[in-house]
């Protein structure tokens, strides 16, 4: 899917300028990521201002992820469900700088669960660039992170492997990325969710790391209610790319 950052659909850009002879305003990207149980489609409003509303067309579907864009400085993101937006799921003044953060909302309506990150490992890959990228060409680069409200701590291992992707992935965790081949031919590769405690299988997750994802940055979000299977919010995965 696509999404503060995706499953991803492109943010906003807002900037101003004076003239024409004035630089534009450095730019903080956040990439906003809707694992709310029951708020359905929300809506990000990036100027803190009541009336925007309406003004507002971009949305971001549960479990799916949009990259936003605003000026450095004093933001103020206000977040509310697209069926109730007097139901605020995250109002919060931060200093946002020229870099890349994550917000994550999970929990339910009537109780929301946030973390806004900044990225600090944040890989980057560029095969056409004489800059010094941070990782390999020909990869995609894949983190976990577990917002399933009452989830055991959770671990992730191949299908195909004896040892664990991530060892312990409790609620709120996030993994480091992890550089995986991703070259011409299409591979998929078959990522097990188990329980720490006792190994039991819960879900698997195949993830294809083909020639749309090589060179990019992407998160499997562990969603959902634990142990519920069924809408609208059955616990899975759901992939978020970060471009």
């Amino acid at each position: 899917m696509k999404k503060i950052f995706t499953i991803l659909s492109i943010g906003l850009l807002f900037f101003s300028c004076k003239d024409e002879k004035t630089k534009p305003e450095s730019i903080g990207t956040v990439n906003v990521i809707n694992a709310v149980t029951d708020a359905g489609a929300i809506k990000v409003n990036p100027t803190g201002k009541a009336n925007s509303w309406s003004r507002l067309i971009l949305q971001t579907n549960y479990a799916a992820g949009t990259l936003y864009y605003a000026t450095t400085g004093n933001a103020n993101f206000v977040i509310a469900p697209i069926s109730d937006t007097t139901k605020t799921l995250f109002n919060r003044s931060f200093n946002l700088q020229a870099k890349m953060y994550t917000l994550y909302l999970s929990g339910a309506v009537a109780s929301p669960d946030t973390m806004l990150m900044e990225e600090i490992n944040y890989p980057f890959i560029n095969a056409f660039s004489s800059s010094i990228p941070t990782t390999a060409d020909s990869v995609v680069n894949v983190r976990f992170v577990n917002l399933s409200v009452g989830s055991p701590a959770l671990k992730v291992k191949l299908s195909t492997a004896v040892s664990d992707e991530v060892g312990n992935l409790p609620y709120k965790g996030i993994s480091p990325f992890k550089a995986y081949p991703a070259r011409l031919l299409s591979t998929t590769y078959s990522f097990e969710i188990r329980r720490v405690d006792n190994d039991v299988l819960v879900t698997t997750f195949n993830f294809g790391a083909t020639s749309a994802n090589r060179f990019k940055n992407v998160a499997l979000v562990i969603r959902g209610i634990f142990g519920t299977t069924a809408a609208p919010a059955p616990f899975g995965v759901s992939m978020v790319n970060y471009y």
